[in-house]
């Protein structure tokens, strides 16, 4: 089952709902309030939750919004898998960020 925070948001985008008002979120659990503030970033695409990421070179990534209980495994499968080649945390990350991301992301 997908978390509550990236459930409701996709719903929101599915209905064609515009940002919901402060008010309306401001209750939430804090994963719920970060995709809020970036709302303009959020896409669906087939059943899946993407923020667009821009980066230095002005390319697009799709990042998946990762459920909070999964960013450990996405961690350990990108250290782990043998083509990671131990390339130290800061490039694992690296990677990660290039395809995931989850509110709270070092």
């Amino acid at each position: 089952a997908e978390d509550s925070y990236i459930g409701h948001t996709k719903m929101a985008l599915i209905s064609g709902k515009q940002r919901p008002n402060w008010p309306e979120i401001s209750g939430a659990k804090s994963e719920s309030k970060t995709l809020w503030r970036q709302w303009d970033r959020l896409e669906i695409k087939g059943d899946l939750l993407y923020r667009l990421f821009e980066t230095d070179d002005g390319d697009v990534l799709y990042q998946l919004v990762t459920p909070e209980k999964l960013p450990k495994e996405v961690i350990t499968y990108h250290h782990d898998i043998a083509s990671a080649g131990h390339l130290g945390v800061e490039k694992t990350l690296g990677r990660i960020r290039q395809a995931f991301y989850w509110p709270g992301m070092a």
